[in-house]
């Protein structure tokens, strides 16, 4: 497993003494400067890279155009309040530049596959 982190944070001490290893990253304004972390990757042969956060994070590398595909699943109750986890998409945010490449209903769910326009 690879953290991506800071160097130095004492709570990825337990991880690292389990195997875990440390992937020091650059910060831009406080955060993850996200391409410099893709081109990181990339040197290590990672090619393909599945992104699961909340809705800062995937805005995030919707916002520096770091997102090739998105697979939108969405329940049938809407949730809200403390501890609800938004999306990316929620706060008027449009798919310009993707396309609708797929779709399937799992029981009252739904999931939308979108992939960058060529």
């Amino acid at each position: 497993m690879l953290i991506v982190a800071p160097p130095g944070l004492p709570a990825h001490a337990p991880a690292l003494a389990a195997g875990c290893e440390l992937l020091p990253c650059e910060l831009h304004e406080g955060r993850v400067a996200l391409p410099e972390l893709l081109d990181d990757l990339a040197a290590r042969g990672i090619r393909s890279l599945m992104v699961e956060g909340g809705a800062a994070v995937a805005r995030s590398f919707l916002d520096e155009n770091l997102v090739d595909e998105i697979a939108l699943l969405r329940g049938s109750v809407l949730l809200a309040g403390k501890g609800t986890v938004a999306s990316p998409l929620s706060d008027g945010a449009s798919l310009a530049g993707f396309t609708q490449t797929g779709e399937a209903r799992y029981g009252t769910d739904h999931w939308t596959q979108y992939s960058r326009k060529a």
